[in-house]
Formats: C-alpha cells, structure tokens, sequence
C-alpha cells in the first residue's frame, strides 16, 4: 500500500483540475499508483519503480504526468533536456502526450512523443506556470 495516497486522502478525494483529477505526490511509485488503479494496470517494466511529483488523470486515463525540480536544476538546456529525456518514456508508457516539467517559477510544457515544447498558434513556446492552484 503507498501511504502516501492513504495519509493525504488521496485514494477517495483527489484534488480536483477541473474535472480531472490531480494526485501531487512523490513517494508513490508507479506501481503504487497501478495497485490502487490510478493508472492503467499494464506492465511498466523497467518504470515500475519511479516516482513522479504529479499526475493528472480522468478516471484511469493519465492526461499529464509532472516533474518538479529545484530551480538550480534547471537552468542550463543541458539539465532540462535531461529532465525530458527521464521522463518522456514513462509519460509515454502511461499512454499520456503530456509532460509537465516545472520549478514552480517556469514550466516546459512538452510532448512526450515528439519531445518538442509545446507553442501556442503562433510558434511560441507556452510560458504559463504550472499551478494546480
């Protein structure tokens, strides 16, 4: 059992993103989060073990999965291509498009199947913070 989940009341009431559910975490494994169906109960494999800062879900459907790093650890292109390069195959294997990577200052909206940041109509980056707030 994740106590995680059991100590916060998460199991039963989630917070709420609109009508998603939000789970702001980080010592639930993803096998944790499987066990109490979360997420989608396939094989992980090799993630089973990993643990994200957030997920974002509608019923078992995982809508975004978010990573949340002190501000020095991304700073250069280098760490934060590094931060997206951990996290993009898990967020795949979640079946989500979705990676939120943030500092809670700035946020990189990426999509896990093409790696690339996430812009608005007119080609530009999306700079909105992540804030379940």
């Amino acid at each position: 059992m994740s106590e995680e989940l059991l100590q916060r009341d998460l199991l039963k009431n989630p917070e709420k993103l609109g009508k998603w559910d939000f789970y702001n975490i980080g010592a639930t494994t993803l096998r944790g989060l499987k066990r109490h169906k979360i997420i989608p109960n396939i094989d992980y494999k090799k993630f089973e073990a990993r643990k994200p800062d957030g997920i974002i879900t509608e019923g078992k459907k995982v809508i975004a999965l978010i990573s949340n790093k002190l501000p020095r650890n991304l700073k250069t292109e280098k760490q934060i291509n590094k931060e997206i390069s951990d996290w993009t195959e898990i967020t795949k294997k979640l079946r989500s498009k979705l990676l939120i990577v943030t500092d809670t200052k700035r946020t990189i909206w990426i999509n896990a199947f093409t790696k690339k940041r996430i812009t608005d109509e007119n080609g530009n980056e999306l700079q909105q913070v992540f804030s379940p707030k």
